[in-house]
């Protein structure tokens, strides 16, 4: 009986360091949720450093000496907040951008009875991409989601060699799948568009080069420049209407990157 009643004594230090783990873990789970949750609300506009770390202790609810036996430093508070603001359960749901692709398909299923023929198709291209090239400029622009991930990237050079490497692994392993997600949506367009990339591109260069073009408007736009003032150029019937500077170069990195498929060339 002594054998039986001691063995639970061995085991009790093991479950009480194994209940104090899972609490400390759902604490640190506990702060980041609201970390991102007053992040998607307020966002973050200027560094990690303007981030109400007190703000974000008295909203969660824990003991200060807690949050800082979690984060003993704010960068790693930091790679937290960036490995849980890039996650692919967040991203996967705003890459590519629903409102932007919305738009695409009811512009597509709009002008879908020009479609038949490659002349009605290059139509309908052309408007597909004035119309949501300069939908993307302005949901990106006025994002909180965005701006606050521009926000916490700022500091990157500033971090210790190891922080610094760790955070560019996470950034890049996320924009790594961003990338694939567009790449993928661009494919589906080439097919409806009845082109094909020409040769020595991929879907990933397009998605790069893309990525590029309205991120740079927009990061332009954000440090204090004017607006783009809109071109003025035929649109889907002819007739001048605006469009943003940024569709007008994406139009030409369309035109530059692909070609007419094979069963559309031989027909030409």
């Amino acid at each position: 009986m002594k054998r039986d009643s001691a063995e639970p004594e061995t085991t009790r230090p093991s479950i009480r360091k194994r209940r104090a783990r899972l609490k400390a873990e759902q604490l640190r789970e506990k702060l980041l949720t609201t970390a991102l949750e007053v992040l998607d609300r307020d966002g973050l506009t200027l560094t990690l450093a303007h981030l109400n770390v007190e703000g974000l202790i008295r909203a969660t609810g824990i003991p200060r000496s807690s949050y800082y036996r979690a984060w003993p430093s704010n960068e790693l508070l930091y790679l937290d907040l960036i490995a849980a603001m890039v996650a692919p359960e967040r991203m996967d749901e705003r890459v590519p951008d629903p409102g932007t692709t919305a738009l695409g398909y009811t512009i597509i299923k709009q002008y879908e009875d020009r479609m038949g023929d490659r002349d009605g198709r290059r139509a309908v291209l052309r408007e597909l991409i004035r119309q949501t090239v300069a939908y993307n400029f302005d949901s990106t622009h006025e994002s909180l989601a965005w701006r606050t991930h521009a926000a916490l990237t700022a500091p990157l050079s500033s971090l210790s060699a190891e922080n610094h490497s760790r955070a560019k692994e996470i950034l890049g392993e996320a924009d790594s799948r961003n990338l694939k997600r567009m790449a993928d949506y661009y494919t589906e367009m080439l097919e409806l568009f009845k082109l094909r990339l020409i040769d020595g591109v991929d879907t990933n260069a397009l998605a790069v080069n893309a990525a590029a073009l309205i991120g740079g408007s927009v990061i332009r736009h954000v440090m204090g420049r004017a607006a783009p003032a809109p071109l003025r150029l035929p649109g889907i019937d002819g007739e001048l209407v605006d469009w943003h500077p940024a569709a007008v170069g994406f139009l030409a990195m369309v035109d530059g990157m692909t070609k007419l498929a094979d069963e559309e060339a031989e027909h030409e």
